[in-house]
């Protein structure tokens, strides 16, 4: 799961957004990759050095739990064409069981996650479609779920410092 951004000095900010609706409620954070301590996930996510990867974690919940949706759709643009991620296919539990859409969400909470290389300033430029930026850059990562009747969106921000 490929990305990209800015030279040694350059820097990288994350932020994260909640966002929910009648029936569902989606959040977007990023931070560092997982390793073997766990996953550090940030509203402001700094790099100094490059190649960097960030880490993406996209999660639905229903914002009633007394009457749950069922997840019709989802998209994210940035990490369906970067980072291969699948939008069709939800983890369900903490055991990582996988569903399909539509997905009722009965009981708790459907999650993804995503990696993307952040390689250079530059590459960062030409994804956020800034090509002759010389300043901060930035990325929205935009998460749109679906249910009959409506929708909600949820965002987090990368923001490359040259």
């Amino acid at each position: 799961m490929r990305w990209c951004c800015a030279g040694m000095a350059g820097a990288l900010a994350v932020v994260a957004s909640a966002a929910h609706g009648q029936g569902l409620r989606c959040e977007t954070t990023s931070g560092e990759v997982c390793g073997a301590s766990g996953c550090r996930q940030v509203r402001i996510f700094e790099v100094r050095r490059y190649p960097a990867e960030a880490h993406f974690q996209l999660t639905v919940r229903s914002a009633d739990p007394q009457h749950p949706s069922v997840l019709l759709q989802a998209s994210d643009a940035l990490l369906q064409a970067n980072a291969k991620l699948d939008t069709s296919t939800w983890n369900t539990s903490f055991q990582s069981t996988s569903a399909g859409l539509p997905l009722p969400l009965e009981y708790g909470f459907a999650y993804q996650a995503a990696n993307m290389t952040i390689s250079s300033y530059e590459a960062c430029r030409a994804l956020a479609g800034v090509p002759g930026a010389t300043g901060p850059v930035f990325l929205d990562n935009r998460l749109v779920v679906a249910w009959d009747g409506g929708q909600a969106q949820c965002t987090s921000r990368v923001v490359c410092f040259p």
